[in-house]
């Protein structure tokens, strides 16, 4: 497993890492674990301009929902619009997959009624992995996720033509 909880707590789809943080602010830029939020936070903090912006992490590229109770990711981001939040910009891992994956994590975060952006990072790479200005440059250039959205970047996914050539190479 690649998060291991104590038996005494339940597991990583309950929580928003770093979630408790999020404190005073309408935005958070979400990765997918540990590293990314501290790559994020690192990124973040260098420009003065976006330090209250919080990073918190997925534990992966999906969102948890569902439960009856709301103990999970989605009813974690219900919580915290109640405490002002208003925006969520996605930045997971930069790759096919973890794209249709924040489009749907999007979806869900905007039926909140939540402004869900998605940032794209470079073929394979995710924060920790790029240089705190790559980040910075994803989030602003980070686009509002709108079904319009949705279905042109499901279409022309940009990282379908490196996924391609990765492929052939091997």
């Amino acid at each position: 497993m690649k998060y291991l909880f104590p038996k005494e707590l339940p597991g990583t789809g309950r929580y928003l890492l770093n979630g408790h943080n999020v404190i005073a602010t309408t935005e958070v830029v979400m990765g997918e674990g540990i590293f990314d939020v501290a790559a994020t936070k690192q990124a973040l903090h260098e420009d003065a301009g976006l330090r209250h912006i919080v990073p918190v992490g997925s534990f992966g590229k999906h969102l948890s929902y569902g439960s009856p109770t709301g103990e999970d990711q989605l009813g974690a981001f219900i919580k915290l619009k109640a405490r002002g939040l208003k925006t969520v910009t996605i930045m997971w891992d930069g790759g096919s997959k973890e794209l249709v994956a924040a489009l749907n994590a999007a979806k869900l975060i905007t039926g909140l009624g939540l402004t869900a952006r998605i940032a794209l990072l470079p073929y394979g790479k995710d924060p920790n992995e790029v240089l705190p200005e790559v980040v910075r440059q994803a989030y602003y250039k980070a686009q509002v996720w709108s079904p319009t959205l949705d279905v042109k970047l499901r279409l022309r996914n940009p990282y379908a033509a490196a996924e391609a050539a990765a492929a052939k190479a091997k």
